[in-house]
């Protein structure tokens, strides 16, 4: 399946407990307590702890149309767009890393047979989630300075 999919669809089904799901980059270091605390304001934003999607809101990344550009999907070129005046791929979360609630693992989960991939996971993960109701909030996110 995919890097996300497969890994989402294990942890919807074997582990009920969760409440939130973090997805990092490798080389991402967590500060729990800044992401809790944050979890705790998007829940008092929206009045629930559900179809909650935090991080960096990406609204109009540029498609890439040019086999030679950097993130060109060739996947997604086939699949959605089919025409060559697309501007923007489907809102997502970018960056260092993002939160989904536990609803929307699950949904996830139940769908990952039928889900389509594609090269960019952050990309996928939000184009997963058009048609579904979801609460996105930042999750402010700092890169590590090794000068600090």
């Amino acid at each position: 399946m995919t890097r996300v999919g497969l890994p989402v669809h294990r942890v919807s089904g074997h582990l009920p407990g969760f409440d939130f799901l973090l997805k990092t980059d490798l080389d991402t270091l967590i500060c729990f307590n800044s992401v809790t605390d944050m979890l705790d304001a998007a829940q008092l934003r929206f009045r629930t702890s559900e179809r909650l999607y935090l991080g960096h809101f990406e609204t109009c990344s540029q498609i890439k149309h040019n086999p030679h550009e950097r993130f060109y999907d060739p996947w997604y070129q086939e699949d959605i767009l089919l025409r060559d005046d697309a501007l923007c791929y489907p809102p997502y979360m970018q960056g260092l890393g993002y939160v989904l609630s536990r609803d929307l693992v699950q949904t996830i989960g139940a769908m990952w047979k039928s889900l389509k991939v594609y090269t960019n996971e952050d990309m996928m993960v939000g184009s997963w989630l058009i048609g579904h109701q979801v609460n996105r909030a930042r999750l402010v996110a700092r890169q590590f300075n090794p000068e600090y």
